[in-house]
């Protein structure tokens, strides 16, 4: 094989594992995005099941700093109502359910989860909307 070539190949194979090498690094910031929005859920004193953590990373859903501050002041809300399993309904966007009086998201929806429009075993409906 003449330099030419083998250079012309060693370009290729080079193209080709970059993006593979690109590819490897998604998952990883996505992590540490999750994970960053996990501490700052603790702060906010609210908790996510291990079903909850698992549905958001299955289905990208991420929620900023001021969603995470809507969602815990409307866990708050609930709480000064008595309720004790709420649905809290983001916009239309998202939906979670709360164990209200440990402050833990048990399930997270996002619209597509939401279709079936069932809720079952809540007693309290919260409304969330960004002003």
């Amino acid at each position: 094989m003449s330099n030419i070539a083998e250079l012309q190949l060693k370009g290729i194979v080079a193209a080709q594992q970059q993006p593979q090498q690109a590819e490897q690094k998604t998952p990883l910031a996505e992590q540490g995005l999750f994970t960053e929005m996990l501490a700052e859920a603790e702060l906010a004193d609210l908790h996510f099941s291990n079903h909850a953590m698992q549905r958001m990373e299955r289905r990208s859903i991420r929620l900023s700093s001021d969603e995470l501050a809507l969602l815990s002041d409307g866990v708050t809300k609930a709480q000064q109502k008595g309720a004790k399993e709420a649905l809290l309904l983001m916009e239309q966007q998202k939906a979670f359910v709360v164990n209200v009086p440990g402050r833990t998201v048990i399930t997270v929806m996002d619209q597509e989860g939401m279709k079936e429009k069932l809720f079952t075993n809540i007693d309290s409906a919260i409304l969330l909307s960004r002003k």
